[in-house]
C-alpha cells in the first residue's frame, strides 16, 4: 500500500457479492462457457474487486453477501483483511441497494456501492469518487 494516496473522505465502500458457487453465479455467462468456468470467472472478479478496494486507506469496507447463509463464509475469508460483513436484506435489487446505503449513511458522511463482478473497478477510481464526495458532490 506504499505510495497510495490518503483519501480525506469519511466514506463507506459497500461491495454487493455472492458466494462463488458453481451454478449460482454468472448464470447467463455459464450458458456459453459452462457453470464451472463461469464460477471461476466470478471468483476472480470478486477477488479483484476486494483487492482494489482494500488498497484504499481510511474508508470503511463492507461486504454484503446476497444470501444470509453465506455471511459466515465471507467473514471467514475477508474479515481478517479489514472487511465488515453483513448480509443484504430480502427484496429486489433496488430495495437491497437503498437499505444498504441508508444504513451506512447513518454511520458515515458518504457511501459508495459497487458490485463484485465488474472488471473495471480500480482503487484510483474509488479514490476520485471519495474526493468528489468530500468536496460537496452529493451523488456520483
Amino acid at each position: 500500500m506504499r505510495g497510495r494516496k490518503k483519501t480525506n473522505c469519511s466514506t463507506t465502500v459497500i461491495v454487493f457479492a455472492r458466494k462463488p458457487q458453481v451454478g449460482k453465479v454468472k448464470t447467463r455467462l455459464a450458458k456459453n462457457v459452462g457453470a464451472e468456468f463461469a464460477s471461476q470467472i466470478y471468483f476472480t472478479l470478486l477477488q479483484r474487486t476486494i483487492a482494489q478496494v482494500s488498497k484504499i486507506r481510511q474508508v470503511r469496507k463492507v461486504l454484503m453477501p446476497s444470501n444470509r447463509r453465506h455471511t459466515r463464509w465471507f467473514r471467514r475469508n475477508y474479515s481478517r483483511l479489514g472487511w465488515s460483513v453483513r448480509p443484504q436484506i430480502v427484496g429486489d435489487l433496488g430495495e437491497r441497494m437503498e437499505k444498504a446505503v441508508m444504513f451506512e449513511l447513518a454511520q458515515d458522511r458518504s457511501v459508495i456501492l459497487i458490485g463484485s463482478d465488474v472488471i473495471g473497478h480500480q482503487a484510483k477510481d474509488i479514490e476520485i469518487v471519495c474526493d468528489w464526495l468530500a468536496n460537496g458532490t452529493d451523488v456520483v
